[in-house]
C-alpha cells in the first residue's frame, strides 16, 4: 500500500506525510539490521579475563571468567593467569590476547573452533585435536604463525 500511496501523493501536504512514513520504515528497517547484527552477543563490549576459578579447565563455564559468564563475539579475552584452558563448543569473540607471562595452552577439542577479529599470543600456545580444527583471525600473530581457517 505504501507504493500506491506515493505515486498519488500530489500536494505538498500529502508529500510531507509520505516522507514521514517513509523515514519511519526507513528507521524500522534499520533498526532490524542492528538487530540481526547483534544476535550472537549483547551488544557490550566487555573485557573478560581467564581464571579458572571453577577448576575444571573449561572455556564454556561460566565460573572460570572475571567478570562471571563465557565471553560472546562482543568480547575481548585476557589470559593473564596461568591455568590451561579446554575448548570443546564453537568460539567466537572480538579479540584474545595472552601476554609474555601467559605460559599455558588454550586447547581446541574436537570439532570445537575459535575465532577472533584479532589474535595476540606474546605467550603461552593454542593447540588443536586435529589438522581439521579451525583457528581463525583477521589478524593473527603468534610467534610467526598465521590462523587457518
Amino acid at each position: 500500500m505504501l507504493p500506491t500511496m506515493l505515486i498519488f501523493a500530489r500536494n505538498n501536504n500529502q508529500n510531507t506525510i509520505m516522507k514521514k512514513l517513509l523515514l519511519s520504515l526507513v528507521a524500522l528497517c534499520a533498526g532490524t539490521q542492528m538487530t540481526f547484527a547483534q544476535a550472537c552477543g549483547d551488544g557490550i563490549a566487555t573485557t573478560k579475563t581467564w581464571t579458572n576459578g571453577s577448576s575444571d579447565f573449561k572455556w564454556e563455564t561460566s565460573g572460570n571468567w572475571s567478570p562471571s559468564g563465557v565471553p560472546d563475539c562482543d568480547d575481548n579475552v585476557v589470559f593473564g593467569n596461568n591455568f590451561d584452558c579446554d575448548i570443546s563448543t564453537a568460539v567466537r569473540i572480538n579479540n584474545l590476547t595472552c601476554p609474555q607471562t601467559y605460559t599455558k595452552r588454550i586447547a581446541i577439542k574436537g570439532t570445537a573452533s575459535l575465532r577472533a577479529n584479532d589474535i595476540s599470543l606474546s605467550g603461552g600456545s593454542i593447540l588443536g585435536a586435529t589438522t581439521n580444527d579451525t583457528f581463525s583471525s583477521l589478524q593473527s600473530r603468534q610467534r610467526g604463525h598465521h590462523g587457518k581457517g
